[in-house]
């Protein structure tokens, strides 16, 4: 899934959700090392959103949305 090329896609739910779940099963079988004991199986688009709720600007958001780039 290409998400960039000289502009963004429109996006695709099917191909996210089909990418989510492919990611998921390489998620799940992968091997754990440690210091990894914890096995914690998500897909793509819940890890990116959990990456993206420790962002170390938190400001960013606001300033997104002022300048008319992003929407809460």
């Amino acid at each position: 899934m290409v998400l960039h090329e000289n502009q963004y896609q429109t996006l695709d739910k099917l191909k996210l959700a089909t990418y989510d779940k492919t990611m998921l099963k390489y998620y799940e079988n992968r091997p754990v090392r440690a210091p990894f004991t914890v096995k914690k199986v998500k897909g793509w688009s819940d890890h990116i959103h959990d990456h993206l709720q420790r962002s170390i600007q938190p400001q960013m958001m606001d300033y997104l949305n002022k300048q008319g780039y992003a929407i809460k």
